[in-house]
């Protein structure tokens, strides 16, 4: 990334005590993004990723701040007291995606719960270096930036959701037709325990290189997965 856009990240001016969760609205297809949001958008600051902008606008969301190069957007970029934290206009030849700044700016200002929609679909490309972001955010900016407690990130759209765990575990409760895919995101993932499905592992260990781990089911309202050692990458996907 070049130098002058890394510091051009800017820390929160206004008391925002009163949201402690990030909501990240990319440029990707368009899908219902109060999904995870019914009670409202009061606690949640969220950041508008180029065309995100169109998709937040256009589903009424409250935007905090913008960001993005805009190549992809229909809209006229507004005025920069128009949005509470303003606007970042990034130059189009840059090393980082405009959701990888976003992302930077989240971590930067103290964020640790970290959602991103609208960023599946279409382009496969685009859909991978996405997940890529969600693991930039989990690592804490690949060690960049100061973490003390886990970064807790989360993607999805209509159809999906999906889940980045490191060196430790999540409960997920039963959601109906829907599947359970397991899979390592880095080289290997040790001492990977998953319970309360239909199959069910104890202290295995999972390579990047073999899908184990594919469409598996509940079998109890709760399920449990961990991981000792690793990164891995879970998937929630109606049937």
């Amino acid at each position: 990334m070049p130098e002058a856009l890394t510091g051009k990240i800017r820390q929160k001016n206004k008391n925002t005590d009163m949201k402690n969760e990030c909501l990240l609205v990319a440029g990707g297809k368009e899908n219902k993004i109060d999904l995870k949001f019914f009670h409202g958008f009061e606690n949640v600051f969220v950041i508008a990723c180029d065309k995100g902008y169109e998709y937040c606008v256009k589903q009424n969301v409250p935007i905090d701040f913008l960001c993005g190069d805009f190549d992809s957007c229909s809209l006229e970029i507004p005025e920069e007291k128009t949005i509470p934290f303003g606007v970042d206009v990034l130059p189009s030849h840059k090393d980082d995606t405009d959701l990888i700044y976003a992302v930077r700016y989240a971590l930067k200002n103290g964020f640790r719960k970290i959602s991103i929609t609208c960023a599946g679909g279409g382009r496969a490309d685009h859909f991978l270096s996405n997940v890529q972001a969600m693991v930039f955010a989990k690592t804490g900016g690949n060690g960049e930036y100061e973490i003390e407690n886990p970064v807790k990130i989360s993607l999805y759209d209509d159809e999906n959701e999906i889940f980045i765990i490191q060196n430790e575990s999540i409960e997920l409760r039963k959601k109906e037709n829907c599947s359970l895919s397991v899979l390592s995101f880095s080289d290997k993932s040790e001492g990977v325990t998953i319970r309360g499905t239909e199959y069910e592992v104890f202290d295995v260990t999972l390579s990047n290189r073999f899908p184990l781990g594919q469409s598996n089911e509940w079998r109890d309202e709760i399920c449990n997965i961990s991981v000792k050692n690793g990164i891995l990458l879970i998937i929630l996907s109606k049937l």
